[in-house]
């Protein structure tokens, strides 16, 4: 049982691992055929993924409104929500147009004018949330904020219609040996070097990162999967 249960699961995922990295490398029967697979295996186990998603999402609202407590009418109308936007976009689209998913629709039309409308506005609420993390990071302290400030306050000026229209005027109705203050030129020069730059070091950042999460879940050193770090 100890076996099924800790090292089954390790020796799987072992295999699974060492198949896709040879895979990976090696392009010739039969191991070019083992990346196609596991694409179709990755769909059908998403799927199993996705209906415990949905029965995990459907307990846990329920006993919410079981037990009465705060915030349970939101899980009701997640109920209403769920039921007819299923009913309505699962059902064919026969001779009544207003099932199915196609547009003119009721759940076309649930999605357009309810669900569009309150994505936007969860999503306009992080311009707040960026605006105090900004205020708090920007805060000239050290060197490093004070260079920070600067090129944030030459970015988001030079971006905005303005401060072309800034740059513009000092260089043409003034003199054009003011050319180092366009704004809008400073702005694509750090937008297309420094901040390239340092993309690409988090990028590597990242891959690195990646592969040696991957090694240490291939070789079982990271078993976090199986709900215990033992």
């Amino acid at each position: 049982m100890d076996f099924f249960k800790r090292k089954f699961p390790i020796l799987v995922v072992f295999v699974s691992g060492l198949l896709m990295i040879i895979a990976y490398y090696v392009p010739h029967k039969p191991f070019d055929q083992v990346e196609e697979r596991a694409s179709s295996w990755y769909m059908i186990i998403s799927s199993f993924a996705l209906v415990l998603a949905f029965t995990s999402l459907i307990r846990s609202h329920y006993l919410k409104i079981r037990e009465g407590k705060l915030g349970w009418g939101y899980s009701m109308v997640m109920f209403l929500a769920l039921i007819v936007t299923t009913v309505f976009g699962v059902l064919p689209y026969g001779k009544n147009h207003l099932f199915g998913t196609r547009s003119g629709t009721i759940y076309m039309w649930i999605f357009d004018y309810v669900n569009t409308p309150a994505a936007a506005t969860v999503f306009s609420l992080l311009a707040f949330y960026i605006a105090s993390a900004a205020y708090r990071a920007f805060r000239v302290r050290t060197i490093d904020a004070t260079i920070m400030l600067i090129t944030a306050m030459i970015v988001m000026i030079g971006r905005v219609p303005w401060g072309e229209m800034f740059s513009e005027f000092m260089t043409s109705k003034i003199s054009h040996y003011l050319v180092f203050v366009r704004l809008d030129r400073l702005t694509s020069f750090l937008l297309n070097y420094p901040t390239v730059a340092a993309r690409r070091a988090v990028y590597i950042g990242i891959a690195l990162a990646t592969v040696a999460t991957s090694l240490r879940v291939i070789l079982g050193v990271e078993r976090t999967y199986m709900g215990s770090d033992e």
